[in-house]
């Protein structure tokens, strides 16, 4: 599994278009490979389980692209943990950590998702530009150095200006996470990997707030919050070293262009 993959995209295919010629040509030959696999597995369709349907569909992906479904998938869920278990229990940490009253720890919060919404555009846009991988890195990075010093922190305006640093940040990870996955996708199975991205991210949304509840019965202590998101964002970190799929097709790009 941590065989290193090449990148989707050859180095050096801005210098010399041969390059990205030859890999185009290859690429082609592997969606038509695909292609004639998936041929072959709606014909027998009638006779498959849900679960060798599954297998299929996983199977169609060449190793490289496996590899990297599974991995982002496992970071969606690890980043989606630790953005859930804040906005579960924020406030509770506002009231019991800041001595603020409920809802002003719930205003707090609300800066984070105003510019999230702000910058969700931009955020798609550096996506397209520096590369949807390496924006996401950039916000998971970046979240955890500002959710930190939120640990020794009790200013009430200085965690507000971080708390809006972070959504910035957090929409550098979320807008450019569902492209990544339908990239891997053919048009036929948009659907299917788009309900992956939302199992996963929807586990974490159940899983995190119970898990970190449990953390918190067990130590009596709110201030663990952001070091349990903290660890999350960098399990994050970790998966999405290793996705080498994703990326904006030059083709793609070309075709809209025109």
């Amino acid at each position: 599994v941590f065989i290193r993959e090449p990148s989707a995209l050859p180095r050096g295919y801005k210098k010399d278009p041969a390059i990205l010629a030859a890999w185009q040509d290859e690429r082609r030959k592997r969606i038509d490979d695909q292609r004639k696999k998936k041929m072959e597995a709606k014909s027998n369709s009638k006779h498959m389980s849900r679960w060798e349907r599954l297998k299929a569909e996983f199977f169609a992906l060449t190793p490289g692209e496996l590899r990297s479904l599974v991995f982002i998938l496992f970071a969606i869920f690890f980043w989606f943990s630790g953005f859930n278990a804040i906005e579960t229990f924020f406030t509770l940490y506002a009231v019991n950590v800041l001595d603020l009253l409920p809802g002003a720890g719930a205003q707090m919060l609300t800066v984070f998702s105003l510019t999230f919404v702000a910058f969700a555009l931009p955020a798609g846009i550096i996506g397209g530009k520096i590369g949807r991988k390496r924006t996401i890195l950039i916000g998971l990075a970046g979240l955890t150095l500002v959710f930190i010093p939120i640990l020794f922190l009790e200013s009430r305006l200085i965690l507000t200006i971080l708390l809006a640093i972070g959504g910035i940040f957090w929409a550098c990870v979320n807008i450019n996470s569902l492209p990544m996955v339908v990239e891997l996708a053919t048009k036929d199975k948009v659907g299917s990997f788009t309900g992956y991205y939302y199992f996963f991210s929807f586990s974490a949304a159940i899983l995190a707030p119970i898990t970190f509840g449990a953390i918190r019965d067990l130590t009596n202590n709110y201030s663990l919050l952001f070091v349990f998101s903290c660890t999350a964002f960098l399990l994050a970190f970790i998966c999405m070293l290793f996705v080498k799929h994703g990326e904006v097709n030059p083709e793609d790009v070309a075709a809209v262009k025109s």
